[in-house]
């Protein structure tokens, strides 16, 4: 599922784009078995992704589930932060049940790659129930959400690792000046035979968007911003005090290298 990029659509709008979904591929009758898995493992996802986003923001929030009729439906009552937050897990449950699991490739091909894996469902799952044992809503402190998120996050690292190809990219291998760990967030896909931090990840092309061509992505904003030998890039000039943070190349701080 690749949804369009669009303005001024509201999470509720994607709920309802995913609520669409499901209903129209579980009274499919045309769809095989393995098909329906393949896109309900989806629209179950990001029907999590859009929820999880809200219950960050507002805390409970009304749950829909059906895609409603406008007039008639539209008094749904605002469910608890609590019951929000277990709705969320129990869509991301059954997304990592469906989604294939994480490979290389993220378990698809060619123009598929990219999309959500049984491993990425588990990760969301696990930042969730560390988001609900925080203090942000754990004002308690209750032990046992601390332990359900060490589980949770535990299950989906297991899970990646069983790839062999997710984990800590250049792991003991940070490079001269840890040019290795900056290469991260530009071999994410593991290309270079390290492993790949990424299991969720936004796909950015520098060809320029046109007019209904819904498989581009194409970020202005984000094409400002890259560095100016990357693709292109216009580059940021970064602070004095961010410079200032980073070793000279004898290992020293600025003011006290002889660089």
């Amino acid at each position: 599922l690749i949804f369009r990029e669009t303005k001024n659509v509201s999470p509720y709008g994607r709920i309802r784009e995913c609520n669409d979904i499901i209903e129209g591929v579980e009274g499919s009758k045309s769809l095989t078995e393995e098909q329906k898995h393949e896109l309900l493992g989806q629209a179950y996802f990001f029907r999590a992704w859009c929820y999880y986003r809200l219950v960050k923001v507002y805390g409970g929030v009304p749950i829909i589930t059906e895609v409603q009729d406008p007039v008639a439906d539209s008094q749904t009552p605002r469910s608890s932060t609590k019951a929000t937050i277990n709705f969320i897990i129990s869509d991301l449950d059954l997304a990592a049940e469906l989604l294939t699991p994480a490979t290389a490739n993220g378990g698809w091909e060619d123009s598929n790659y990219g999309r959500v894996t049984t491993g990425t469902a588990l990760a969301l799952k696990g930042r969730l129930l560390l988001l609900w044992a925080s203090p942000l809503f754990n004002r308690a402190d209750d032990k046992q959400r601390w332990a359900d998120a060490y589980e949770a996050n535990k299950a989906a690292i297991d899970k990646l690792d069983e790839s062999g190809v997710f984990g800590l990219a250049y792991e003991g291998n940070p490079g001269v000046n840890a040019t290795n760990w900056g290469k991260m967030f530009v071999n994410y896909t593991g290309s270079d035979g390290s492993k790949s931090e990424a299991v969720f990840v936004t796909l950015y092309n520098k060809i320029p968007w046109v007019e209904a061509s819904d498989y581009h992505k194409y970020n202005n904003w984000e094409h400002t911003v890259r560095p100016k030998n990357a693709m292109g890039g216009g580059g940021l000039t970064p602070t004095s005090e961010i410079v200032d943070l980073f070793p000279m190349a004898d290992g020293k701080r600025a003011g006290e290298s002889a660089y």
